[in-house]
C-alpha cells in the first residue's frame, strides 16, 4: 500500500512545465514546499492542506539558475560591484558567484555585508590580486605579481571554503605585456594547493605596455599548458584579441588542447559578446559548459558606462555622497537591465543552441563546474526549495550586442519569480528589446584611458 502523502504543505506550484536536464525531467508536475525544502513532485498532488498555491500553468520551472560570473562585491568595489539581489532574485536567479571582484583582503567584508544579507546566495572565486576589482582595477599596478599575496589567499579559501569556489585570473594582452603569465603561474600554484579551479579571463582589459609588440594569439597557447581539468576559460564569443577566435576567424588550437584536457567554458557575457563572433565560434563546435553574465557597474544600464577614470571616480564620490538604504549608488532601486541571465540565455537560444542545453548550463552545469552541486543544480524531494520560474514566450525579436550586430529569436525567456528555501520573491528586473548602439560605448574604453 503507497505511503500516504502528508499534503499540509507551506507552497504548492501547480500545473508547470518542470525541466530539470540533470534527472532528464521535462514533463508537466506539481511541486509542493514544505519548511523550506521540496516536499513532493508529482504530476498532480492535492493541495487542500496547502497555505499557498500558485497556478504556473504555460511556465517553466526549473532548478534555481545559477549565474557563475558576477560582481556582486557592492560598495566594497565602489560601482564597480552591484547589488546581488539585482543580479540574483530579482533576474530570477537563486545563486550567484562573484567572479573575481573580491579578493582575500576584501572577503571579510564581502562576507559580513553581502553574502549575509542577500536574499540570493553568493558564493566567490575570490581574485588572485590583493586588489581584486577595487575600483574595476583601473591601476595596473593591482594586476602585478606584487600586488599578490599567495599565502592570504590560501588562508582565506580554507577558512571559508563554503563560500569560496575557486581563483579568477586575468589571462589577456595588457597583463601580459607588462608581466608575461606570471600571474597566471601563481594564481595555477595557489589553486593546487588548496584543491580548487581557476578562473581564467581571456581577451583585452588592459591597454599593451608602451613599446611591447607580439601576437596576442600566442597567450592561448601559453596559458593551456598550465591549466588543469576541471578549470574555467571565460569569454568564447569576444572580439577582443587573445580571446578564443582568431584574426583568421578560426578559434585557437589551443583552447581545443583546454577542452581535451577537461577545461570548461563559460560565457562571461558583459561586454565581452558578439553574436558574429558566436556563429563562428559555435560553428566550430564550441559549446558552452555555462553562460556566466558578468553584470556590472559598468554595464549594468544601456547609456551609463564611464569611459573615463576621473568620471568614474567622480561619479562614485557624488554617489556614496547621496547614499541611501535603497538609492543612488545601488541597483536596489532600478528595473531594468542592459544583460541579465535569462537575456544571455535567450542569446545563446538565438545563436542555435537548444532549449534544454542552456537550461543545462545555467542550472546542473553551473553547480557542477563551482561545487555547489550538493546544493543546487537540480530539483529533488528534500533539497532546498530553490526554483526558478520562467515565462517562455514565443514570437519575433531582434537582438543586438553591445558592439551592432544583431540575431533573430523566435523565442525568449522572461524571469516570473524565484522560490528560495520555499519563500517566494518576484523577479522584476527586465532587459530592453534593443540594446541601441549610441548606448554602447564599451568598457574597454575605460581601462584603455586609464591603465597607463
Amino acid at each position: 500500500m503507497a505511503a500516504k502523502i502528508n499534503t499540509k504543505f507551506d507552497v504548492v506550484l501547480r500545473g508547470g512545465r518542470v525541466i530539470d536536464p540533470a534527472r532528464k525531467i521535462d514533463r508537466r508536475m506539481d511541486i509542493a514546499v514544505r519548511d523550506g525544502k521540496i516536499a513532493a513532485m508529482e504530476e498532480s498532488l492535492p493541495v487542500s492542506g496547502a497555505k499557498k498555491k500558485i497556478n504556473v500553468a504555460g511556465k517553466l520551472v526549473l532548478p534555481g539558475l545559477i549565474d557563475v560570473h558576477g560582481h556582486v562585491c557592492e560598495y566594497i568595489t565602489a560601482l564597480f560591484g552591484v547589488s546581488p539581489d539585482f543580479s540574483g532574485v530579482r533576474s530570477g536567479v537563486t545563486a550567484v558567484v562573484d567572479q573575481g571582484t573580491v579578493s582575500a583582503f576584501t572577503f571579510p567584508a564581502f562576507k559580513k555585508y553581502v553574502v549575509e544579507s542577500a536574499a540570493t546566495e553568493v558564493y566567490a572565486f575570490v581574485s588572485i590580486y590583493s586588489g581584486g576589482g577595487l575600483y574595476a582595477n583601473l591601476n595596473t599596478n593591482f594586476i602585478s605579481p606584487q600586488g599578490i599575496d599567495a599565502d592570504v589567499v590560501v588562508e582565506m579559501i580554507k577558512a571559508n571554503r563554503d563560500v569560496i569556489k575557486g581563483i579568477k585570473v586575468q589571462v589577456e594582452a595588457g597583463t601580459y605585456s607588462r608581466y608575461g603569465l606570471e600571474t597566471l603561474k601563481i594564481a595555477k600554484q595557489t589553486a593546487r594547493k588548496v584543491g580548487v579551479p581557476i578562473y581564467m579571463h581571456l581577451g583585452h582589459l588592459f591597454s599593451i605596455s608602451k613599446g611591447k609588440k607580439f601576437n596576442p594569439e600566442q597567450i592561448v597557447r601559453e596559458a593551456v599548458k598550465y591549466l588543469d581539468a576541471g578549470d574555467i576559460i571565460a569569454h568564447p564569443f569576444s572580439r577582443d584579441p587573445g580571446a578564443f577566435v582568431m584574426r583568421n576567424g578560426k578559434v585557437n588550437p589551443g583552447i581545443f588542447e583546454a577542452l581535451d584536457k577537461g577545461c570548461y567554458v563559460d560565457v562571461g557575457r558583459g561586454s565581452h559578446f558578439s553574436f558574429d563572433v558566436a556563429r563562428q565560434s559555435a560553428a566550430q563546435g564550441i559549446v558552452p559548459t555555462t553562460c556566466g553574465v558578468d553584470l556590472h557597474g559598468l554595464n549594468v544600464v544601456p547609456g551609463r558606462y564611464l569611459n573615463s577614470r576621473q568620471k568614474m571616480i567622480n561619479t562614485g564620490i557624488e554617489r556614496t555622497r547621496a547614499r541611501r538604504a535603497e538609492g543612488p549608488g545601488t541597483t536596489r532601486g532600478s528595473n531594468v537591465s542592459a544583460i541579465s541571465l535569462c537575456g544571455t540565455m535567450t542569446e545563446l537560444m538565438a545563436i542555435g543552441y537548444p532549449l534544454i542545453e542552456v537550461i543545462r548550463m545555467a542550472t546542473s552545469n553551473a553547480a557542477k563546474i563551482t561545487h555547489i552541486d550538493r546544493r543546487h543544480g537540480t530539483l529533488r524531494v528534500g533539497r532546498p526549495a530553490d526554483i526558478s520560474v520562467v515565462t517562455h514566450e514565443k514570437g519575433h525579436w531582434t537582438l543586438q550586442d553591445f558592439h551592432g550586430s544583431t540575431a533573430k529569436a523566435t523565442e525568449r525567456l522572461i524571469p516570473a519569480f524565484v522560490l528560495c528555501e520555499g519563500k517566494v520573491i518576484e523577479s522584476d528586473v527586465r532587459v530592453p528589446e534593443r540594446v541601441q548602439r549610441k548606448s554602447s560605448t564599451l568598457l574597454v574604453d575605460a581601462y584603455d584611458q586609464a591603465a597607463e
